[in-house]
């Protein structure tokens, strides 16, 4: 509980203000103040008090105060000081209702703006649901960050993504392992699109022709003649042996040839009965002419063999493969390469020449023998077998080759470049999408996404949780704002509160309903054509739905008891009835509350107030209305209401003659006021004058409660017309126009008479 204000220095009015006096507060603590002496200032001290916020302080300094503000104020737990821009401790027991309160919570000037409703919203769902806003206004902060994080991420993996690749596409890529063989070949067929007349152009490899050996050379070799004896055959090497060691078969047969008849061609002496010659014919025989011949011709076959225009051939061929295999992988990938040593099988062919060569000289010197195995030739012979297959696997390979080489014709031919091209984007996408970098990057969106669904998760779970809280607290609130509007005697009441989104905060709203209509709230934008908030409710109602608005929020509390209320001129714009309301209202809570303060400039209300509380328990101050703000004790019960004022005054007068005439006449028309307000104070304002009652009455139906005071319209116009010449606020210094005292007393009887009477 507030228990004194100590001091309050260079605060708006209060430039030197200190406790002097009696000036502690009491339960209920009642404080008069004329406009303009502190009463706002005050109450943003309160709410400057109770957030801890030093706004609401530093921005009412006194102008030209010099020192910066400092504020005491003594509390049931102690002093708390405002001192260098700083509160010593925050207070948040203190509620209070002002002109703040409603232009935030409420209405701005004429209209609701989604800026009350948010602020309307935390009103209405208390000290528990304001904690549930904020735990979901927080976590709709983080998702909201969580979110700046993610597209952080996101910004960071879409400057790695190759060509077109759509994002969620290169983030979902799995890891290839094969993906750089995989790029190559579309990388190649891409080329090969690129390049499709090169590639149509593009020749196939041939394959290597190897030249084989001459078919028969064992048969030869093993060849014999049986028309030779073996005796005839060995009496011709023995002779040619032990006589013609130079000579050989060929010159043999020759000299047989120039035998005629049995005469030797050289010495002419008779060869009959010789069995060398005998020998010599039966040895150069028809048959041994043709072996003779076929070992011949055998060896001039094989020494054609592997020879220059073969190895010449074969470099050829192979070179030329070679070159086209460059070329053709530009286009394909082969999964082997044909290579051949030519000079490997050029060697190997000619030693198997050589060998053969060598075995057929044997035969040629000896046609009827077998010449004996030679290891040469068994050599020759393997390492012939194996360029054999070195050629055919080379030749194997060649048809791979060319068999892709085909098909990427035909590809080319009929296929869909940009298709390849997509392709290869992809596969390169593949690559990037593993690379250190990327992994790295796209690890920590999926990171960074994971958080964001966390929150998002925790939010939703906070704003069902908030959603089905706020659910009860608007229905309860709503019935006990409709209550209340009904106790104020308003025409009005509110339906469908409930909150909403906007902006992803939640706001109040409801809607006014007038006559059995729904009148949406509008806003500044809403056209005067449209009925709203803005053009349907007078001055007063808003007033009213107002303090409904701030009174239902105490009640919905459950700390009342520990809250300290302040209210500020709580029935402005309200007429008589509405005030009294407002009375009970305070009243109310000066009982449940820990502590009520009413600040007003109204000593009338203060009083009616006052009369209502039990004695003891309120205490009267107020601040001063001269100079500097002061607080100071306040004699509320020498406050008497102004219609009593006037009345006793206009009595006194004509009764016992007590008085000054040129101020009691100024007492007529404010007691013919107050009295009609009394009477009727739903039609007769308190801003409205005699004059504009006079206008009302005379101008109202017969059957309108107005026009109930018809009968003594007469009198009122005549007493107006009197009483406006010598008009000035009630209590004024006397003017020094003539009053003439027998008149003010014909005229303020005449007063008297028609408010007794009517």
């Amino acid at each position: 509980m507030l228990k004194k204000i100590v001091a309050i220095r260079n605060v708006g009015k209060f430039r030197k203000c200190c406790a002097a006096g009696d000036v502690h507060f009491g339960k209920a603590t009642l404080i008069y103040a004329p406009n303009s002496r502190g009463k706002t200032t005050f109450c943003d001290i309160c709410r400057s008090l109770k957030t801890g916020n030093a706004d609401a302080v530093t921005g009412r300094a006194t102008l030209g105060g010099g020192s910066p503000p400092t504020v005491e104020l003594l509390l049931d737990s102690g002093i708390v000081r405002f001192k260098d821009g700083t509160w010593s401790e925050s207070v948040p027991e203190f509620e209070i209702y002002d002109s703040r309160f409603i232009h935030e919570n409420v209405y701005a000037g004429e209209c609701v703006e989604h800026a009350q409703r948010r602020n309307l919203y935390d009103v209405i769902i208390g000290d528990r649901g304001v904690a549930l806003r904020h735990k979901v206004d927080g976590l709709d902060d983080a998702f909201r960050k969580a979110g700046q994080v993610v597209t952080e991420k996101e910004n960071a993996v879409r400057a790695l993504i190759p060509g077109k690749v759509l994002f969620d596409t290169f983030v979902a890529l799995e890891e290839d392992t094969q993906v750089d063989t995989k790029i190559a070949d579309a990388a190649k067929r891409v080329a090969a699109f690129e390049k499709g007349a090169d590639l149509a152009a593009l020749s196939l490899l041939s394959k290597v022709a190897l030249v084989t050996f001459p078919e028969g050379l064992g048969a030869l070799l093993a060849k014999t003649i049986e028309d030779v004896s073996a005796k005839a055959d060995e009496a011709i090497r023995k002779h040619m042996s032990q006589h013609m060691r130079e000579a050989d078969e060929m010159w043999l047969g020759r000299g047989v040839k120039l035998v005629s008849g049995d005469a030797c061609p050289f010495c002419a002496q008779t060869l009959s009965g010789s069995e060398l010659l005998t020998a010599y014919r039966m040895f150069f025989s028809e048959q041994y002419r043709a072996l003779k011949e076929e070992i011949d011709q055998f060896t001039k076959a094989v020494r054609r063999f592997a020879d220059e225009d073969t190895l010449h051939t074969l470099h050829r061929t192979t070179a030329e493969n070679a070159r086209l295999l460059d070329e053709w992988k530009k286009y394909i990938s082969v999964s082997e390469e044909p290579t051949l040593d030519p000079v490997r099988i050029d060697t190997a062919q000619r030693a198997l020449r050589e060998a053969g060569l060598a075995l057929l000289g044997q035969k040629a010197k000896s046609p009827l023998e077998t010449p004996a195995a030679q290891p040469d030739w068994e050599a020759a012979v393997g390492a012939v077998e194996t360029a054999t297959h070195l050629v055919d696997a080379y030749n194997a390979t060649v048809d791979l080759v060319n068999g892709v080489g085909r098909a990427k014709k035909e590809d080319v031919k009929g296929g869909d470049s940009r298709r390849a091209q997509l392709e290869l984007g992809e596969l390169q996408a593949v690559k990037i999408r593993h690379q250190k970098e990327a992994t790295k990057a796209c690890q920590e969106l999926e990171a960074a996404r994971a958080s964001r669904k966390e929150l998002e998760l925790e939010k939703q779970k906070a704003r069902n949780e908030l959603e089905e809280y706020s659910r009860d607290v608007f229905q309860r609130y709503q019935s006990r704002i409709n209550r209340l509007l009904e106790n104020f005697g308003a025409t009005f009441r509110i339906e469908k509160a409930g909150e909403r989104y906007t902006g992803g905060k939640p706001s109040s709203t409801y809607c006014l309903v007038i006559e059995g209509e729904e009148v949406d709230l509008g806003d500044a934008g809403t056209p005067l054509s449209s009925p709203s908030f803005k053009n349907t409710l007078s001055a007063g109602d808003k007033s009213a739905l107002a303090l409904a608005f701030f009174l239902a929020k105490l009640d919905q509390g459950h700390d009342l008891a520990r809250n300290i209320v302040v209210l500020d001129d709580p029935f402005t714009s309200q007429d008589a009835s509405r005030q009294t309301c407002t009375q009970h209202e305070i009243r109310r809570l000066a009982k449940e509350a820990a502590q009520v303060v009413v600040l007003s400039h109204d000593k009338r209300f203060l009083k009616r107030v006052w009369d209502g509380l039990e004695r003891g328990v309120a205490r009267t101050l107020q601040f001063s209305e001269f100079g500097d703000t002061t607080v100071t004790e306040w004699d509320i019960e020498s406050v008497q209401d102004e219609y009593i004022k006037t009345y006793t005054a206009l009595w006194l007068y004509c009764n016992r003659s007590e008085g000054n005439p040129q101020l009691v006449v100024r007492t007529i028309r404010p007691l013919l006021e107050g009295y009609l307000r009394m009477k009727l104070p739903k039609e007769f304002k308190e801003k409205e004058w005699l004059g504009d009652y006079v206008a009302q009455i005379r101008d109202a139906d017969l059957s309108s409660a107005v026009g109930q005071a018809k009968p003594i319209l007469d009198e009122l116009e005549a007493l107006n017309d009197y009483s406006k010449r010598h008009h000035h606020p009630a209590g004024a210094e006397a003017s020094d126009e003539p009053v003439d005292a027998q008149e003010v007393l014909a005229f303020g009887k005449r007063a008297l008479k028609l408010v007794q009477a009517f």
